[in-house]
Parts: structure tokens; sequence; C-alpha cells
């Protein structure tokens, strides 16, 4: 029971199976394809027409595994397009010609006993097709955008293209917008397309609310009177444009016109907001020459654009249409061909809809098209399209035109590319396939920002930023600020300052502004060939000159009486010391260098230190005479016990300035000098920040006061052993020049008369001091009257030694004469 149970229930599963596959074998043995011609007729140069009308062919063919596309209820029946497109050799056939034999092809192709499906030609030769059209009732996809082709209302005849009469519309409602005012307009006058394009862009522009800045232009375009060459009446077309002074310049022109224009307007320095022309997607590069940077930032208009996201089901985007269509065609497809495409698929979309609900028997195949042709231009009448490379496809009722979608405005957004055939241009509408924001106003009509002047291109520098195109960018970084030249030392120690513009910033931000008259500034430093230097080298030179003569005057001298009595040795200690003064001021000459920013404090403060260590070391040795006659000591005292205390004294200057500069040296410095309001030099000195210099200025101070406090110990002792007078004298003058003398360097701030009054400063108190020493002892050997009182008896040191023993004797036992007798002799003589 079970068993027949389980075959009663399996057998009418299997039989339901039997039945479908019956079904479906017959259905399969019933179905058939129909071939449908697709015709087409077009000169050899209009290979982009052509070529997409056959690739379309070739990919719906390609559909449902070769079969075409599907059609009926069923969609068990195909449709595959058979290729009739013809070429007129246009080299051949020209003019007249070429017409006839057109229409003598399209005749025929028309009056096939099957009829045709027909993409229109190119918009030159496109008048040849609608006669044809309609006396064969032959449908015909139309490939022409202005409205006039239309206007017949022809029932056989569609447009496929955009209506050329709204390009403009776009752009000029974007304009407004952004708030245009004013537009010029000028164009062609015999054209389809050139003069309804401009006249309906009026329209456009008016109901936008702008107004024309002039009356619209319309020029002669064909036969003898044609205006398009001419240059001087398109200059003078193009020069009103600018001279009117409008937001916007729109043309409506072939690439003969616009070289002329943007010519005319690049020499004349307008500054349009937004400039419109025809031309602008006809192969920029191609038809501009040397001109295409020209092109940037100008707007125009056509049917298609690449960047549109429209695709189709059969081929998909543009990226995809020119990956496939490329490598079999040899050339990039345009939008001519992109649009032939599109034709034919919606000639496929139109068979479709007529046959959607249709079932078909297997007679209908042979004589389905011709039998509902009719059907099929109804269809296509009333198609609404959205998924099309091309877009959105809608046929205008009263005209047959494509209202599917606005025109493709495009605009020159990118550099120009030499392996394009035009700049990189960018859709701008419409607006929900576009790929960038329409750019206004162009950069060439903004107002420069401070800091930046308008510069055109006949007014650029050499070096000084590259050539710019008609509507770009020329505001440039721009100064009123110019450089100072400041040239070397002269003989009167002053700098010439010349003016120039700098190299780096080649524009003035005022047109009026002009460079400052040169002038003099005073040097840093005290050049070697200058006035001022020679002046220091002189002083320099007599002041040393008279140390030496009294240097060889004391070693020429040394064995008389007055001269041995003033220690030749320590007076030749002391003169050198002198002359190394004299030389100190020698390191402030010429420009400051690390070297001679050392040298100057230790020539000053050594040269000080040895002549008042020479002076301080007699006083101390005749000090140590009186004190040994005191005592009755008989001791010499020479030279050799006192050079040890020189010495130190010295070299307490040197270990100072050792460490000086071992461990912060006087070094050449810049500081910045301002020479305008603009520029600023760099005047070179020398500096520290330690306190060693302090440390010096108050060890030599300390020296010389130390010398005043052992003079005056020893100021009752003849003046042949001692220099009280004349050190206490070179004191007085020393303090008067440094009390008065440094403020005075502070306060002039000329360096070069403040290093001839440092020279002077250093030289007159050394001078002095010499003077006073070596004056009176040169007139005693000279014979001459003094001019500092000396004791002229020769015994005087003898007379002062006696009342001092005697002085002695009263306070200690009574000595040996002759023990006297030899203190008082060493005393006498001075010399070791």
């Amino acid at each position: 029971m079970a068993s027949s149970s389980r075959t009663r229930t399996v057998l009418p599963s299997t039989l339901l199976v039997v039945v479908f596959a019956l079904v479906v074998v017959t259905a399969g043995s019933l179905a058939f394809e129909i071939n449908l011609p697709v015709g087409q007729v077009t000169p050899t140069g209009c290979a982009q027409h052509r070529d997409g009308v056959r690739f379309a062919i070739r990919k719906i063919n390609e559909l449902n595994g070769g079969k075409g596309f599907a059609i009926g209820f069923d969609q068990t029946d195909y449709v595959k397009f058979t290729d009739n497109t013809q070429i007129v050799d246009d080299t051949v056939f020209t003019g007249d010609d070429y017409d006839t034999e057109h229409q003598r092809v399209l005749e025929v192709l028309a009056s096939d006993a099957q009829k045709h499906l027909v993409v229109g030609t190119c918009s030159p030769k496109s008048e040849n097709e609608k006669t044809i059209a309609t006396n064969r009732q032959t449908v015909v996809l139309a490939l022409v955008g202005p409205n006039a082709y239309y206007e017949d209302k022809l029932d056989y005849v569609f447009g496929m293209h955009i209506s050329s009469y709204t390009y403009t519309e776009p752009s000029f409602k974007s304009f407004a917008f952004e708030g245009a005012k004013t537009v010029a307009i000028a164009g062609r006058k015999q054209s389809l397309f050139f003069q309804t394009t401009c006249a309906e862009g009026e329209k456009y522009a008016q109901s936008y609310g702008m107004t024309l800045s002039m009356p619209r232009v319309e020029y002669e375009a064909s036969g003898a009177g044609s205006l398009v060459k001419d240059v001087d009446y398109q200059r003078q077309v193009a020069k009103d444009m600018c001279e009117s002074g409008a937001d916007v310049y729109a043309g409506c022109v072939g690439f003969d016109e616009a070289k002329v224009w943007l010519q005319v307007w690049e020499e004349m320095d307008c500054k349009p907001k937004a400039v419109w022309l025809t031309c602008m997607g006809w192969g920029w590069k191609g038809g501009m020459g040397t001109q295409i940077p020209d092109g940037q930032y100008i707007l125009g208009a056509g049917q298609w654009h690449s960047a549109m996201t429209y695709s189709d089901p059969v081929v998909g985007n543009s990226t995809d249409f020119a990956r496939e269509f490329e490598p079999i065609y040899g050339f990039e497809p345009s939008y001519d061909a992109v649009a032939a495409y599109a034709a034919v698929y919606v000639y496929m979309k139109a068979v479709q809809k007529a046959f959607r609900e249709v079932s078909f028997s297997s007679t209908d195949g042979s004589t389905l098209i011709n039998d509902n042709y009719e059907k099929i231009r109804r269809s296509l009448s009333f198609l609404i399209e959205r998924d099309t490379i091309y877009g959105p496809v809608e046929f205008d009722l009263e005209y047959g035109r494509n209202i599917g979608r606005q025109p493709a405005n495009m605009q020159f957004l990118g550099d120009y590319e030499e392996t394009n055939d035009q700049m990189v241009g960018y859709c701008v509408a419409p607006s929900d396939v576009a790929n960038a924001a329409l750019l206004y106003p162009t950069p060439n009509s903004v107002t420069c920002d401070a800091g930046k002047r308008y510069v055109s291109n006949a007014n650029l520098v050499p070096g000084a930023g590259e050539e710019r195109c008609l509507l770009c960018n020329k505001c440039l970084d721009c100064e009123n600020t110019y450089e100072a030249m400041v040239g070397s030392c002269d003989f009167e120690g002053k700098r010439k300052v010349t003016y120039r513009w700098p190299a780096s910033v080649a524009y003035r931000c005022s047109l009026n502004a002009t460079l400052p008259p040169s002038k003099q500034i005073d040097c840093d430093y005290i050049p070697m060939d200058s006035g001022m230097a020679m002046g220091v080298i002189i002083v320099n030179a007599l002041c040393m000159v008279y140390t030496l003569v009294n240097i060889a005057f004391v070693m020429a001298k040394s064995n008389e009486q007055v001269v041995k009595r003033s220690q030749p040795f320590f007076m030749v200690m002391f003169l050198t010391g002198a002359l190394i003064c004299n030389v100190a001021s020698f390191p402030f000459l010429g420009p400051a260098e690390n070297i001679a920013c050392a040298v100057r404090p230790l020539l000053i403060s050594a040269g000080a230190a040895m002549m008042l260590s020479a002076l301080v070391v007699k006083m101390l040795r005749i000090k140590k005479i009186i004190t040994m006659a005191e005592k009755l000591v008989a001791k010499a005292v020479t030279v050799k016990d006192m050079l040890p205390t020189a010495l130190a004294m010295v070299g307490v200057v040197l270990g100072i300035w050792i460490a000086w500069v071992a461990i912060d040296a006087p070094v050449r410095t810049a500081t910045l000098k301002v020479v305008d309001p603009y520029n600023v030099y760099k005047e070179y000195g020398c500096s520290t920040t330690s306190v060693f210099e302090t440390l010096l200025i108050f060890y030599c101070g300390g020296i010389l006061l130390y010398a005043c406090v052992m003079a005056y110990q020893i100021r009752k002792m003849p003046d042949d052993l001692q220099e009280t007078k004349a050190l206490l004298f070179s004191a007085y003058t020393i303090f008067l020049f440094t009390v008065f003398g440094i403020p005075l360097l502070f306060m002039i701030k000329d360096n070069m008369v403040r290093v001839l009054l440092l020279s002077i400063f250093i030289n007159i108190p050394t001078v002095v001091t010499v003077f006073c020493l070596c004056m009176p002892k040169v007139s005693l050997v000279m014979g001459w009257k003094p001019l500092l009182s000396l004791s002229s008896p020769a015994d005087s040191a003898f007379t002062t030694m006696q009342t001092i023993m005697k002085s002695g004797q009263t306070k200690v036992a009574p000595s040996p004469t002759a023990d006297a007798t030899k203190t008082t002799t060493t005393a006498s003589n001075g010399s070791g």
C-alpha cells in the first residue's frame, strides 16, 4: 500500500515537468530572429557620426549571446540590427555635386523593400535628408542642434541633439545668480547654429534680469561679404565689447574670430567676469594655435560631456564607452559619436516599446517591421527613456526635438595638456551630473588684495612671473620697499648708499613709487686709506718719535750722573711702556677683526702697566735706600732686586688678558644699523660680555694710585732722585682726560672722530708723563734752562743723605765714617 501510494504521488509531478519541457521546446521552435537595417549616409570627414552608429550596432547585436535584443511579451524573440551605413567621398564629390550624390544614396536606401531606421548625417549635410525622409516615410533621427531644422514639423524627422537654442541658458542663469548685471553679445549672422544661439542667449539674459551693455552684433558670415576673417572688423567688435564694460562677453563664433577677440582683450587689459564662446568645445588645441592657454576659464556649451554620469546597460558610462570604442576605431570618441550611438540605442528602445505586449507567431518574423513601421514611429514619438549614455531622452510632440535634459555647459578649469585635443574642460551644468562648479567671476576680474598688484602680460618684468592667460589671476606680489646698496668706506670715512628695487619683488604697489636719492652714512671703522686714519697715524708717529728720542737719550747718556740717579733701566722700561701706548690706537684702524679686538685692550693696559710699574719700582728702590740709610745698613739695591716686582705688576695685566681671551675673548660682532625705514645693514665692532675689561681698568688705576702714594712718601727726597712733581702732574693730566674724555667718546657717534680722539686721549697723557720725567734730565745734561726745577748742585744727593744719616745718628749708636760714606755713595750713584 505504501508503495502504491508513493507511485500515485510522483506521477503527477513527473507529468508536469514533461509538459513544461514540451512547452519550452515548442516555444523555442516558434521563436524567431529579425534583422532590422539601420541606415546612414555620411561624408568621409564625419567619422565620429558614422563609427558611433557602427559601434552601437556591434554592441547591441552582442546581447543575449549574440541574438540581439529581445522583444515581445514573452521576451523570446530577438532583433538584430543590420549595418547599412554608407559613405560619400566628399573629396570626389564637392559642392552641389556632393548634395546630389548624398541624396541619391539616401534615396536608394529609403526605397529598399525592407524599411530602415536612419541615423542622420553630420550637421552641414543634414538638409539633404529631410525631404527624402518625408517622401519615403522613413524615420530619421537627426544629429542637428538648431531648432530651425525642425520647424517644418516633419513627422518622420526626430532630433537626437539637444536644442542649440538652449546652449547659453545654464551659464546665463548661473551668471545672473552670481550677480552679473550686463552682457555683451556678438556673432555670425548666417547660420542655423550661430545666429539662433546668440539670439536666444539675448532672450535668456533678459529673462534672468541682465541687460545688454551694447546692442547685439550680427555680421555677415558667408559669401563675398563675409567678415569672419576681416581682422580689422573683428578687432573693432572685440574693442566695443570691452569698452561696453559688460560683466559677461558672449560670442557665437568660430576660431577665426576667437583668436582676434582674445588678443584684443589681452592688449586692452579687459577684465570680464566671464567669457562664453560657442567654439570652446570644438577642439581648442587644433583651433587656437599659439593662443591655446588663453582658453583657461572660458565657458562654452555642447551636446554632451564625458564627465556626465549618464550610462546605459549596454555599454556602461562614458569611461566604459571610450575604453571599448578607441581601440576599435583609433580615435577618442566625441559627443558626436556618443549621440550617434545613443540614436541606435533609442531605436532599440522604441522597437521594444512598440512590441512589449505582443506575442508573436512563427509567421510574424519576415514582415514584422514593415507591417508595424508606423507603430514604431509613434512609439518613438512618445518615448521617454532616462537611462542612456547621452542622458534622458524625450521628444517634443510638436517638433520632434529631444527635450530630455539641458545641454552640457563646460568651462576650462585646468592647465593645458599637450596630450589632449583641448584643455582640461569640466562640466559645470547640468548641476546634477556636473563634475565641477562654475567659476565666476574669473580670477582676472577680482580686485587684488593688499600686497598685490594687477600686472598685465604686457607689463610683466622678465624673470618676475610667467605669462598668463587672458582670464588668469594677474594679481602679483608687490612692494613699495626698496633695497639699500651700502658701498665701502671712502677717504672721508663715509659710505655711499644707493637704492634699487628688489629683484625678488619686481612690481610696485603704487605706480608712482620712486626710489629715494642716494645719500652718505658714517663708516663703522676708519679705513686705512682715509684722511682720519692718516691723522691718527701722524699723531701716533709723532708721539712715537718723541718717545724713541727719549729712549735714545737715556741709553746714550746713561753714564751721566743725573741719568744714573733716575735709574736708566727702569727709565727705558717706562719709555717702552710709553711707546706701546703710542701705538695702542693702531688696532682701531680698519674693520674690526678678532685679532684686533683682542689686541686693543692688551696694548693699552700693558703699556700703561709697564709705564706705571717702572715708576713704582723706581720709587720703591729709593724708599728702600732711605730706609736702609736710616738704619745705617750698607747694602746696594740693584735692578735685579727690583725687576721681579716690576715684572709681577706687568704679569698681572698679562694674566688677566690671557684669562679674558681664554674665557670670553673680545670678538668681532655684528650690529644692525638702520639706513632707512626699510633697510638695515651690518656694522661690525668688538664686544665682550665678561668683567675682564673692568678688571684691567681698575688694576691700572690702582697702580697709578699706588704710584701717587709712593711719590708722596718720598716727596722730601731731592728732585733728581724722585719724580713726585712729574708723576703728580701726569696723574692730574690722566685724571682730566679720563673724566672728560671717556664721556666725550661715548657722546660722539662718529666712529672716525672717536678713534682720533682716542688716539689723542692715549697719547697726550703718555707724552706729558714722558715729558715731565725726561725733559728736566735732558735740560740738565744739555745745559739748558730747566723747564721743571731739579736741584742744580751736583752734590744735592750727598747733602740729603748726610742729613738723613745725622738724623739717624741721633737715634742710634754712632757708626764708622767709612760705612756712612759707602751708603751715601751708593744712593748718590743711583744704580745697582
